[in-house]
């Protein structure tokens, strides 16, 4: 990703909570590299959730001046979903 926030406590790293994959407005066209982009973002989300037992991640993915925010959730044992929240 271009972007992860993470929760520090002291110097310490503890959970990686948002990541964000940011494209030139010159991208917009190409859907194949924004799907592959956003697969990735799903894919961070979901090794996320699995490293730091968390329940959720947020993503967003910036495309020239729109920017889309995602969640991503473990439903059940091996189960995700990945959902828009807001374009």
């Amino acid at each position: 990703p271009d972007c992860v926030l993470s929760q520090m406590v002291g110097p310490k790293c503890y959970f990686s909570r948002v990541f964000d994959e940011v494209k030139s407005a010159n991208s917009v066209d190409e859907n194949y590299l924004l799907a592959k982009y956003l697969l990735r973002l799903g894919i961070f989300g979901k090794d996320a959730i699995d490293t730091d037992s968390m329940e959720g991640v947020m993503l967003y993915q910036a495309v020239g001046p729109t920017i889309i925010f995602y969640g991503i959730s473990l439903v059940s044992d091996g189960l995700y979903l990945m959902f828009e929240f807001e374009k």
